[in-house]
Parts: structure tokens; C-alpha cells; sequence
């Protein structure tokens, strides 16, 4: 079970948390707080795998939580009304940061990365840093689609965005394989947990389909590494 410990003022909102969390069979709430001094209190039990933690608090910010932690809690998910906190966020080693108010879906996704890290299957989560206009976006690899090469630069599809980043893809490609990404062109890298269907093409190339009907081609090159490694894919 994944025991958690919700803290945030607004006591609403805390309501709204567990009976989004009711839908999770492994998760079970040991404890609420409102304020820092109660929420520290309450994980010096020693029995907190989990804290969702507000930043906003009355006597203080959650963020400051983090240090007096780190050998009580092994993760920590930010939810909050306020997105600039983000970098500092994950500088502290948050495992993911959600926006009040919660989307269902995202609050899933959250989950989940919380269960393969307490299953061991993420030692460290990468982030890609990139640009999006005067706002430094750092993306999970979880979340990017497929990645592609537009002169100097990669193209990182993340749904209906688009970002751009300096750099090969060479580089990229090493980075991003250890989270499930295959090359399938000298100039594409796709998330293989976002494929749905491969199909022939003319000259031993291929044509595939992503799960939002996304067609991106297979050059026969890196054809014959797709095809062995998705049996293999979990």
C-alpha cells in the first residue's frame, strides 16, 4: 500500500484529493494536516511512503517542508495553485508537481510514477529543459510523443505543443532510451509507449501509427531494431 499523507489548508480541497484517490486500490490515507507544524508531526511517525503537499500553507511554505523530510518521506507530489514554483520544486527532488485544480488524469499519471519509483523501475527522473518564450518548461519524458529534427534543432512533440531545443539527436537519443524511446530515422526518436500500429511501406520502410494518429515513417535502417524490440516492450 502506499501510504499517504495529504497536507493543505483549504480542508475542501483535501476532501476532493481523497475521493480522487478512492479509485486507487493501493493507496491508503494515513493522515491530513493543515499547516506545516502538524504535517511534520504527523510524518515523524515514520509511516508516510507519500506526501501530497500544498506550498501555500499558513505557517509557511511547503517548500521549506522538504528539508526536515528527507529521511522520513521518500517522495513528495506538489499540488498547488501556482506554477512558478516549479523549478524550485523539482530542485528539491519532487517527484511531480500538479496544478489545483487537479485533473483526474494527471492526478493517475502521478500515481503512477510514484508506483515505479517505490518498485525500483526509476532510479532518477530526467528532465528535458527547453524553451517556451520567456519560461523554461522542463518536460518528463513520460509526457513527450516523439522528437524530430528541424535544422539545428529537435522538435519535442508533447501533444498538441511543439517545443524546440538545441541540440542532436544523437544526444537526445541516449538520453531518452533508457525511458522507452526507440530511434526510427536518422532524424526521429519515438516513445514507444505511444505506438498503435506499424505498417509496410515502399522500399522496405515502414509507416507508424502513434496513438493519436500520429503517421511518422520507419526507415528500413532502424526498421528491423522496432520490430524486435516491440514484442519485448512491457
Amino acid at each position: 500500500m502506499i501510504r499517504t499523507l495529504i497536507v493543505d489548508d483549504i480542508s475542501l480541497a483535501r476532501a476532493r484529493l481523497i475521493r480522487l484517490l478512492a479509485s486507487e486500490p493501493d493507496v491508503t490515507i494515513v493522515g491530513e494536516a493543515s499547516t506545516l507544524e502538524a504535517a511534520l508531526e504527523r510524518a515523524n511517525f515514520g509511516d508516510v511512503d507519500l506526501i501530497l503537499l500544498d506550498i501555500g500553507l499558513p505557517d509557511g511554505s511547503g517548500l521549506d517542508l522538504v528539508q526536515h523530510l528527507e529521511e522520513l518521506v521518500p517522495h513528495i507530489v506538489f499540488i498547488t495553485a501556482y506554477s512558478a514554483h516549479a523549478v524550485r520544486a523539482f530542485e528539491t527532488g519532487a517527484l511531480d508537481y500538479l496544478l489545483k485544480p487537479v485533473d483526474p488524469d494527471r492526478l493517475q499519471l502521478a500515481m503512477r510514477r510514484v508506483r515505479e519509483r517505490l518498485d525500483g523501475k526509476v532510479e532518477r527522473t530526467v528532465r528535458l529543459a527547453v524553451q517556451s518564450g520567456d519560461r523554461t518548461v522542463y518536460l518528463l519524458p513520460a509526457d513527450i510523443d516523439y522528437v524530430d529534427v528541424a535544422g539545428h534543432y529537435v522538435c519535442i512533440h508533447v501533444g498538441k505543443d511543439t517545443y524546440l531545443r538545441r541540440d542532436s539527436m544523437a544526444s537526445l537519443a541516449e538520453a531518452l532510451e533508457p525511458s522507452g524511446f526507440l530511434r526510427i530515422h536518422r532524424s526521429s526518436l519515438v516513445n514507444v509507449r505511444r505506438i498503435a500500429a506499424l505498417r509496410s511501406a515502399r522500399n522496405q520502410d515502414a509507416l507508424l501509427e502513434l496513438t493519436d494518429g500520429t503517421i511518422l515513417r520507419v526507415s528500413r535502417q532502424f526498421r528491423t531494431q522496432l520490430e524486435a524490440s516491440l514484442p519485448r516492450l512491457p
